[in-house]
């Protein structure tokens, strides 16, 4: 929806999708990019696009429009706040939804997670709260999972790993009943499935990029994320499930995860390994799963069926076996 386009006029436009005129018409001004490179000014600021204009743009196959970089915040705070009504519209392609739902929360993710010293907001809460609202309405439409599970990609930013989390975790919460875990629940560990490794900005980045393992004494520090999560949240408003899943995403059920190594069966904040909270199971597994599948710098990233096979076998106790289950029916299509 809002990306930069892969080219020289990558450091002065941003690309729109055709779908959000109605959002954009008058605030901006709208180009269009020849196939030379070279772009044509389709409408200036203040300019109405009629439904003809709109309807040849379509006809014409043109599927990217232009605005200049510097009103990006604007026109992503402009569709963010009409997201629910474009998603619900049937008369735009679900590849074009999809792509528009991908790209705000990842453009969202990047604003709130791009910096070295993050802090969370309740009006950064309310926002993402919103984009998962939305994002679970959508994936009751037919084949709308398929078409998000499309445009994941990989890459060692942040941001890009919590939207994948996110949307994984987004795969597992759709098969699992209302009844079993409430609709609002699922929204509230949404936020949190894009949250969970925020606080690794302030980790330093030679741990971080290390190209090979790190030493028990770099692990130590890398542990620390969940902690400085634990203490950020300090002054937020927030459930004792959702602060679970920010402190406790890395625990495993076999006692070997971190930051304090739980023997679920005893400790106070979640009384037995069956009372984990759903949520941070759902999240745990995401978590895992994208984060074999994606390259590390000490590693090459492991192709699906590879990657859970490992989960199921050379991580056995890791998991919920029963979530693990669902989301490789999930993942694979296979029963």
């Amino acid at each position: 929806m809002l990306m930069k386009p892969g080219s020289s006029a990558q450091d002065t436009y941003i690309w729109v999708s055709p779908y959000c005129l109605d959002m954009l018409n008058w605030k901006f001004p709208i180009y269009i990019r020849k196939k030379s490179g070279t772009m044509v000014l389709f409408a200036k600021m203040g300019q109405s696009i009629d439904e003809e204009r709109k309807r040849q743009l379509i006809e014409y196959w043109v599927d990217k429009l232009y605005i200049p970089k510097e009103v990006y915040s604007e026109a992503l705070s402009k569709i963010k706040s009409n997201l629910g009504d474009i998603l619900s519209r049937e008369t735009i392609p679900l590849e074009h939804r999809a792509s528009i739902l991908h790209d705000t929360t990842r453009d969202t993710l990047r604003e709130t997670l791009d910096t070295r010293f993050p802090a969370i907001h309740e009006k950064t809460l309310e926002t993402l709260n919103d984009l998962v609202k939305h994002s679970f309405n959508f994936v009751t439409t037919e084949d709308a999972m398929k078409s998000l599970g499309l445009l994941i990609r990989h890459d060692n930013a942040t941001y890009v790993h919590s939207l994948n989390v996110f949307l994984y975790s987004l795969t597992l919460f759709s098969g699992i009943d209302d009844r079993v875990l409430s609709k609002e629940d699922k929204i509230q560990y949404g936020v949190w499935a894009m949250l969970h490794d925020i606080w690794k900005t302030l980790i330093p980045s030679e741990i971080i990029n290390k190209p090979w393992k790190l030493t028990s004494e770099e692990f130590a520090v890398m542990k620390q994320h969940s902690i400085l999560g634990m203490c950020s949240l300090a002054n937020v408003s927030v459930t004792q499930q959702i602060y679970n899943a920010v402190v406790f995403h890395h625990e495993r059920f076999n006692w070997q995860g971190y930051p304090s190594r739980l023997n679920w069966e005893n400790t106070p904040l979640v009384m037995s390994w069956d009372k984990i909270p759903l949520g941070v199971r759902v999240i745990t597994i995401a978590d895992v799963f994208e984060a074999l599948t994606a390259d590390r710098p000490y590693r090459k990233c492991m192709e699906t069926n590879e990657a859970l096979e490992t989960m199921v076998h050379k991580m056995d106790g890791h998991f919920d076996k029963n979530l693990l289950r669902l989301f490789i029916e999930k993942i694979t299509g296979r029963k």
